[in-house]
Parts: C-alpha cells; structure tokens; sequence
C-alpha cells in the first residue's frame, strides 16, 4: 500500500511540474506576443507622427515663418531658427510622455573610418527608442538659410548634405528652408531650387524657398525696411540720449 501510495505522489508531483512548465510557456509567449504588439503600435504611431510633422513643416510652419516676417521676429538666420524651433516645439507631442526631441546644432559624423570630421545640422526632430539616449534617431533633418538673394550654390551644398544623410540613412527627410528677399517670384525660385535635388531623392529631400518680397506688400516692406534700418546696431549712445529725452519731458509735465 506505501509502495502504491508513494507512486501515485510521485506521478502526482510530475503532472503538476509539466503543468507548471506548460503554463510558464504560455505566459512566456503571452509576454512576447503583447512586446511585439506594442511594437507594432509603437512603429505605427511613429510613421504617424513623422507623416504629420512633414506636412506640419511645408504648410503651417511655413505659414508661421512668414507671419513672424511681418511681425518684424526675423531679421538673421538666427531669428529665422528661433522660429522654426518655436513652432516645431508647439506641434512636437508632450514632452512627458513622448519619445520626440527637437535638437538645434547636431553635430553628425562625416565618416566611419580615418579622422572624422563633422557636418552641423540647424534642426534635428529626434525619435528616442528609450530615454537613456543609447539609440535615437534623427528623422527629420532641416537646414536653414537667410540672405537678401538666393544664392545657388548655398542651395546646392546644403541640399547635397541633406542628401548624403538620406543615402547613409542617417534621416527620413531633409528640409531646406530659405528665406530670402528677391524680385523674382518665390514659386520659381522654388522651381530653381528642387531641379537641384536629384532625382532619387525628389520628396525626400524638400526646398522651402521663402520670398519675402512676394509675402509682403509694399507698405509693409518699407516698414521692414525702416525696422530693420533702426535695429540692425544697437547704439548705447542713441539710447541713453532718448532715456535723457523722455526724463526731461517727464519733468516738465511735472513742472506743469
């Protein structure tokens, strides 16, 4: 009877460990079945993501670099990327709880081998696949521009950089954002500027020309104009002289 009893513990004690095997394999493919789904979540709202921000970057943030112009906000490359970093910050998800970060002057390296010298990218919208900074990706590149003309070839080596990070598959999209002051109409210095981008980078590799000559009417452009004329050097002594002038009148309407 022992001997019979100890057998069927024994065959007992067995089926519950290949139980408990059994169900450790299906929670373990339960684990990667859900890690997988929300991968696939996860990718898809990226694409999604990177979709919206494209169209963002040719419609409204154009928009808003042009409405910045009129405002008198950009008068250097400098204020033309303190722009496009305003608007892109506004139209990035929340930063708490997303994987997306803007950069300005990122340095990316030119080469693998031999000394490495760098090339500087103005705006960087980065994807970050974890928040230690170990892996992320440069998804959209931009290059910004501002001179009075267009001037070709600052066209062409900006949008063959842009295109040599795209080959390399540093980025998804290239952006080159100029803005310019020229007689001609924008929609041709557009034309001129994408029959630079070759062929197997055309919707990849994007010119933004901004002319603010067509944005701007001509009452508003003498107004620039004037604007501009007055700020361009800040003079301590022009200052100081109209602080004198407003304390003198400031004392004698209290004279009055």
């Amino acid at each position: 009877m022992a001997k019979r009893k100890n057998a069927n513990s024994g065959r007992g004690s067995k089926k519950r460990s290949l139980a408990a095997k059994k169900a450790a394999r299906t929670r373990k493919r339960n684990a990667v079945l859900k890690r997988r789904k929300k991968q696939k979540h996860a990718k898809r709202k990226r694409k999604a993501t990177i979709a919206s921000l494209v169209q963002f970057v040719q419609g409204e943030l154009k928009e808003g670099i042009v409405g910045d112009l009129k405002s008198f906000r950009i008068s250097s490359e400098a204020d033309l990327r303190s722009s496009v970093t305003f608007h892109l910050r506004k139209e990035l998800p929340n930063p708490k709880d997303s994987k997306w970060r803007l950069s300005t002057g990122l340095r990316v390296q030119k080469q693998l081998v031999g000394k490495k010298p760098f090339d500087e990218v103005d705006v960087v919208l980065q994807y970050l696949a974890n928040p230690t900074f170990k892996e992320y990706t440069p998804e959209i590149m931009i290059e910004l521009k501002e001179t009075k003309s267009l001037e070709m070839k600052n066209v062409k080596d900006d949008i063959r950089k842009l295109e040599g990070f795209w080959k390399r598959k540093i980025c998804r999209y290239g952006f080159l954002i100029y803005l310019c002051r020229e007689v001609t109409d924008e929609q041709e210095l557009t034309e001129m500027a994408l029959r630079v981008v070759r062929q197997a980078y055309l919707g990849r590799v994007i010119p933004i020309i901004i002319n603010a000559n067509s944005r701007m009417t001509h009452s508003e452009g003498v107004l620039f104009d004037k604007r501009w004329e007055q700020s361009k050097h800040f003079e301590h002594g022009k200052s100081t002289a109209r602080t004198a002038a407003r304390t003198r009148k400031k004392n004698r309407k209290k004279k009055q």
